[in-house]
């Protein structure tokens, strides 16, 4: 990617142990106009967002973002999967805040689109509840509804972690979280072909070894109780009811209910009162939407929502 510029950059994490990384995208020889902030999701980290960042780099839109903890650069050896000690769920969240303050500070008076992805658009659900003066847009990209089976998987999660262990990977927990999630795929190549139709990137992630690893129970108990958060009406009654918002899925995307647990936080918002509030379903698209083969018809679309909201 020759007209990409990487920038490292790297700061304490709010759990006080440590230093967060993170990775700024630019396009040299085009002004920064505004910057999507990247809140990653499970099992990935920043970096597997460069194809992502070159297009919107190209139009003038910087993408920067940190790995969360227990994810890529930030986690050391051995740490892969676990964020999951006590409040590991405000940490992060804390984390993407100081990611924030770095930005504004970088590109003052540049407008800071929020994009959170799975995992992440939990934890930028939760965001743009606290800090929505400090975003000028949120994106939430193959977000999860609310759903009964979270809470139970929260409460035993938590069980395990308490009977074994924070750092404890439970099988049992892996299976509950992602066992059926290729059912609906004839002859799935991959366990993880739920991600994207494009086989390339499936067979990518099956050989990063920044992907391919289990998360603990500990970290399953803060994640979920980060999404059951974030499914409660008071969420959606706490969103500012001027903040932009976006939602785009896959109606083939399990983490979404195939599109409609995406709908139901659709649902929630506008019965909240938000006011500019739009929500795109791509049909046949899987999870990763900036991975999928229609790619690049996400990130036009994408591109002409930020173009008219800053």
């Amino acid at each position: 990617m020759p007209n990409l510029h990487c920038e490292a950059l790297s700061f304490p994490s709010s759990d006080g142990k440590h230093t967060s990384a993170a990775v700024l995208y630019t396009c040299p020889d085009v002004p920064v106009r505004a910057v999507i902030q990247l809140s990653h999701g499970m099992c990935e980290y920043v970096r597997r967002y460069a194809p992502m960042a070159e297009f919107y780099a190209a139009h003038g839109i910087a993408l920067a973002g940190n790995d969360h903890l227990g994810h890529g650069g930030t986690a050391q050896t051995g740490e892969h999967g676990h964020y999951g000690e006590a409040n590991g769920r405000f940490h992060l969240l804390n984390d993407l805040h100081t990611m924030n303050g770095l930005l504004h500070e970088r590109f003052p008076g540049l407008p800071i689109i929020l994009y959170g992805h799975s995992m992440g658009s939990f934890y930028a659900r939760w965001y743009a509840e606290k800090w929505p003066e400090s975003i000028a847009a949120l994106i939430i990209s193959g977000t999860a509804g609310p759903s009964v089976m979270n809470a139970v998987g929260q409460r035993l999660a938590a069980l395990i972690a308490a009977v074994k262990g924070n750092d404890h990977v439970s099988p049992l927990m892996v299976k509950l979280n992602f066992g059926s999630y290729c059912k609906r795929i004839p002859d799935a190549a991959s366990p993880n072909a739920w991600l994207s139709r494009d086989t390339k990137v499936v067979c990518d992630y099956d050989a990063d070894k920044l992907c391919t690893f289990p998360f603990t129970a500990g970290t399953y108990r803060e994640m979920l109780a980060t999404l059951n958060h974030v499914s409660r009406k008071s969420w959606a009654e706490g969103i500012a009811k001027d903040l932009p918002v976006l939602l785009i899925a896959g109606d083939a995307d399990p983490v979404g209910s195939y599109g409609a647990g995406v709908r139901t936080v659709w649902a929630m918002l506008g019965n909240a009162g938000v006011q500019d509030l739009t929500c795109q379903i791509y049909e046949g698209a899987r999870h990763e939407l900036h991975n999928e083969t229609n790619r690049q018809e996400v990130f036009d679309y994408v591109l002409t929502w930020i173009n008219d909201h800053i």
